[in-house]
């Protein structure tokens, strides 16, 4: 529990790896790195993928063999070509990941509904990346592919989209469609007003705490949840609750 907030907070969105991408400097890090910095800060756990380079054997078996106090679980980095490992890796995973962005490939390809099928046989969550490429990161596409297939939870990361204009439009049509089975992950909002926003039309219940971790500091994004002066329980729901109950179902 971290000493100044009193919570024990759950990041659903975290990587380990070293990034291919020179958007991100080819910037590394390892379990080891990600534990000793979510241990001092006193984190419960958290939902771990891989950087795009999809080291998803290598991670899963780390995650495996790690013994310490957090509840790690792996979220499986999907490529159109690799659910042959899904298939080998199954009794690891707790999530999907899927990142329209690098794949440049929305999560509405076809390529993506054997993984989406097996999503809805397992209970697992989808995480899915939502950005500024409207036509392949687009919000609306990841919605559209929600009431699509409603037995699947997704988890929209940024928000939907990393903007506030865009914050705001994905919860919009949220509550306008009254889709029931999207939340929206707080990776990289540094605006609390946004958090605040979403609350008021969806509830607390339907936010999920992430950091994007190791792009990110873990810490700098829960203070952007708790500037938000939610409820004790409303901050609990984000930080921690949600990430669990999404998960548990698997």
């Amino acid at each position: 529990m971290n000493k100044t907030t009193g919570l024990s907070p759950f990041d659903m969105h975290c990587h380990v790896g070293t990034w291919q991408t020179p958007d991100f400097c080819h910037r590394s890090t390892g379990l080891g790195d990600l534990t000793t910095l979510y241990e001092r800060l006193g984190f419960a756990g958290a939902l771990i993928t891989t950087t795009d380079m999809a080291d998803n054997t290598g991670l899963a078996h780390e995650i495996e063999a790690y013994s310490g106090p957090l509840d790690l679980r792996f979220a499986f980095w999907v490529l159109p070509a690799n659910l042959n490992e899904l298939n080998k890796l199954a009794g690891h995973v707790a999530a999907l990941k899927i990142h329209p962005s690098f794949l440049r490939r929305p999560v509405s390809d076809p390529a993506f509904k054997p993984f989406l099928a097996m999503a809805r046989s397992m209970g697992w969550p989808v995480v899915v990346h939502c950005g500024r490429w409207q036509e392949v990161a687009g919000f609306e596409l990841a919605l559209d592919t929600a009431r699509q297939w409603p037995e699947v939870n997704f988890v929209l990361s940024h928000m939907g989209g990393d903007a506030p204009c865009l914050v705001h439009d994905t919860v919009d049509r949220i509550v306008r469609l009254g889709i029931k089975n999207v939340f929206l992950g707080t990776e990289s909002i540094r605006q609390f007003d946004l958090v605040q926003y979403a609350v008021s039309r969806l509830g607390a219940a339907r936010v999920v705490f992430g950091s994007d971790y190791n792009l990110n500091s873990p810490s700098a994004f829960v203070h952007v949840v708790l500037d938000a002066e939610l409820t004790t329980e409303e901050n609990e729901l984000i930080l921690y609750r949600n990430a669990r109950d999404l998960l548990t179902q698997a």
